[in-house]
């Protein structure tokens, strides 16, 4: 069969490489998407000779991803990639190959290879997901799929009072406590606190230490949730003799106006 991509000319090199059959649907609107950044690609970050196998796969495996996500777009809505995006996202593809990371990756490619959504496609989000863990970009995933609250995370925060020489004072003794980890096959559930801490400083979330939502039993439920961790504590802090009581504060993170974004244009 003759090459349905014969318009274009650099990049066919590496779409057969990731194609076996060029016919196949969606390979036409991969092409017109990412025919000038593979091109460049070929150029500067893909050197075909001397690939391993394993990164061959890989590889193949990503732009296969990119295959199906553009498949059904008529190829009206197709438009070329930005090789600011396209050309790094395309490096990734040959050892990314967690498919929490990888995804997100490829979704934004497609988004910004369709005339509807490519305002989604900015550079920005490339730094966003090179900063994520396979946590985060599990936590971020139930967030835009199948959050109860929305935009918010209401949490609870425990911490361990006892007396100083100044007074009363206290330590936090846990990270916020939302529930959002249950469920997802964390690999690292200690991690929590460090998680949130990534994400409001990558800007997706908004910590409100103080911001109390409606209806407030959601906090009580938490409470009911977290119960076994707090009789843990009273053990560990109180019955030691470190600490006199612990109480408990009530507030919520925001997923911000930047973060509704970073889920439109990559989940």
């Amino acid at each position: 069969m003759a090459n349905p991509l014969g318009f274009l000319k650099d990049a066919t090199q590496v779409l057969e490489m990731a194609y076996k059959d060029l016919a196949q649907p969606g390979i036409q609107q991969v092409g017109l998407a990412l025919g000038n950044t593979l091109s460049l690609a070929n150029a500067v970050t893909l050197p075909l000779k001397g690939w391993s196998e394993q990164k061959r796969m890989t590889f193949e495996n990503n732009m296969e991803c990119v295959r199906k996500k553009l498949e059904h777009t008529d190829e009206s809505k197709i438009i070329s990639v930005p090789p600011e995006i396209g050309v790094p996202i395309i490096d990734k593809f040959t050892y990314v190959s967690t498919e929490e990371i990888s995804n997100l990756f490829a979704n934004l490619l497609a988004k910004a290879s369709v005339t509807d959504t490519a305002s989604l496609g900015h550079p920005g989000f490339l730094k966003i997901i090179d900063s994520l863990s396979i946590d985060e970009a599990k936590i971020i995933q139930k967030l835009a799929t199948n959050w109860p609250h929305g935009r918010y995370i209401p949490f609870i925060n425990y911490r361990a009072f006892f007396t100083s020489p100044e007074g009363e004072s206290y330590r936090y003794i846990d990270a916020p406590l939302t529930g959002i980890e249950k469920g997802l096959n964390l690999l690292f559930d200690e991690n929590m606190g460090l998680y949130f801490q990534n994400l409001a400083s990558l800007g997706i979330l908004e910590f409100q230490a103080e911001g109390v939502l409606s209806p407030t039993r959601i906090y009580d439920e938490l409470a009911e949730l977290y119960q076994p961790s707090k009789e843990d504590m009273h053990t560990q802090l109180i019955v030691s003799e470190k600490f006199e009581r612990i109480g408990m504060d009530r507030g919520h993170f925001t997923l911000t106006d930047y973060g509704v974004k970073f889920i439109e244009a990559c989940f």
